[in-house]
């Protein structure tokens, strides 16, 4: 269960229940994310380009649609992490061999430093 309160110094909890501090990390680190949404909005997170994404941004969420990239974001989410990631959003591999698929999917996350595609997107 995530805290109500922001994070400040170190936190101790006698007893030792499962509580999880809310941490806001948005002024000091950036959370950088390129992963395949197949279902995300195209004009919300068009292929191979940085948009600024709100943990917080329920509408800017839904948008994501499901799959790998909102499970990731719901796990930052459940670690009590507040923050604004750094998202690029690149093409899913349609390929139905899975060591096809998974070698398409990694190409397309590492993408190319010319193109400015994947990784090198931001």
């Amino acid at each position: 269960m995530a805290g109500t309160t922001d994070f400040v110094g170190v936190r101790v909890f006698s007893d030792l229940r499962s509580t999880v501090a809310k941490i806001d990390t948005r002024d000091s680190t950036v959370i950088g994310m390129v992963l395949p949404a197949p279902l995300a909005d195209n004009t919300a997170f068009p292929l191979n380009e940085p948009v600024r994404l709100s943990t917080e941004d329920t509408d800017q969420l839904a948008k994501l649609g499901a799959g790998l990239a909102l499970d990731t974001v719901s796990q930052i989410k459940s670690e009590g992490i507040v923050a604004d990631l750094a998202f690029v959003r690149v093409a899913h591999s349609a390929a139905s061999v899975p060591a096809d698929k998974l070698a398409g999917e990694i190409n397309n996350i590492v993408g190319s430093a010319g193109a400015k595609t994947g990784v090198y997107g931001c």
